[in-house]
């Protein structure tokens, strides 16, 4: 690949690009899944040819200061930063959801945000080793940073609350008799019983429905009502990643996130028969990496680049273009060829 704008099949390549990004086909993002698409930037100055490859994508997709479809882009600092210390789809995910272009709606990630918050919680070396309860109401504190009618509820029961989600440290729940009463009907009607139904949710969804329940595909548990709730299972896992090597558990967690993001953004994609926004919506999404020429950087681009291929057809998800860019290593010459 001499260059972005020349060489053989460069043009072929960026209508291909566009086709894929907007298909004619209003359908073909729920059906028709795609591939993740390497391009080899070689010859002298291959970074440079690598990094206008990158440049000459985004402005694509990002042509007069807006977005055009929603995507994320990681360049070789990024990527080299988190290799084999943080999963890459936190940041994708993260940069997904900046800047959603106008009329189309927002993007609601929910399964991505709930396994985004286990996993920050899991490479935290400050948390402790949590079970079921713990996790649960610290995603669910999290959860209440973006819900503003969970944050309310939780603010009706009162901020003394307890050590968990929401609690206002030096907060006091009030005198005598008002205490009291929030003590026995406020908080749980409030507070503990809309934290508890919250729990059952994920637990229904993401382990017992068929159609939803994902979660219980990659752990290999049959769906169906079980003992097992979702955060009792999601928190020995945390136990066991914790327990291996720092990059063999962020791969793992490379794994989880990636499932959660393909799931939510499967269903973003389908054709809506209420939802303005999903009508509206009628683009696919796009990751870009431009990978770095340090080995270890260009390791962690290229598993991911696996994963995401698995994550895809076991999540079934076609809403999404990934292209990654990457700068061949220059050829090494040829040894000297020895007397006869």
């Amino acid at each position: 690949m001499p260059g972005f704008t020349e060489g053989e099949g460069a043009e072929e390549f960026i209508e291909a690009f566009k086709g894929a990004v907007v298909p004619r086909d209003r359908k073909a993002k729920a059906r028709d899944l795609l591939p993740p698409v390497l391009l080899l930037a070689s010859g002298e100055g291959a970074p440079g040819r690598a990094h206008r490859a990158m440049r000459g994508l985004r402005r694509m997709l990002y042509p007069d200061g807006a977005k055009r479809v929603p995507y994320a882009a990681l360049g070789p600092d990024e990527i080299r930063a988190a290799a084999g210390r943080r999963p890459l789809t936190l940041d994708l995910g993260r940069e997904l959801c900046v800047d959603v272009p106008r009329r189309t709606g927002g993007l609601r990630l929910t399964d991505f945000w709930l396994m985004r918050d286990i996993v920050e919680q899991a490479l935290d070396p400050r948390a402790a080793e949590p079970d079921g309860g713990a996790l649960r109401d610290h995603c669910y504190t999290q959860r209440l940073k973006r819900g503003p009618l969970l944050r309310a509820l939780w603010t009706l029961g009162g901020e003394g609350g307890d050590s968990g989600a929401g609690s206002t440290p030096g907060s006091t729940p009030g005198p005598g008799w008002i205490a009291e009463l929030r003590r026995l009907l406020v908080r749980p009607l409030f507070q503990l019983l809309p934290r508890w139904w919250w729990g059952r949710r994920r637990t229904r969804r993401l382990l017992r429905s068929t159609r939803r329940g994902w979660y219980a595909d990659w752990r290999r548990i049959s769906h169906g009502r079980t003992a097992e709730e979702f955060f009792e299972n999601a928190a020995r896992l945390v136990r066991a990643e914790r327990a291996r090597d720092g990059e063999a558990a962020v791969g793992r967690w490379e794994e989880l996130l990636l499932r959660a993001l393909l799931a939510d953004l499967r269903r973003a994609a389908r054709p809506g028969r209420i939802s303005p926004w999903r009508r509206r919506r009628r683009t696919r999404c796009a990751f870009l990496l431009e990978l770095p020429e340090d080995a270890a950087g260009a390791a962690a681009g290229e598993r991911f680049l696996e994963r995401y291929g698995e994550a895809a057809r076991d999540t079934r998800c076609a809403a999404v273009v990934v292209v990654a860019v990457v700068p061949a290593p220059p050829a090494s010459p040829a040894p000297p060829a020895s007397p006869a």
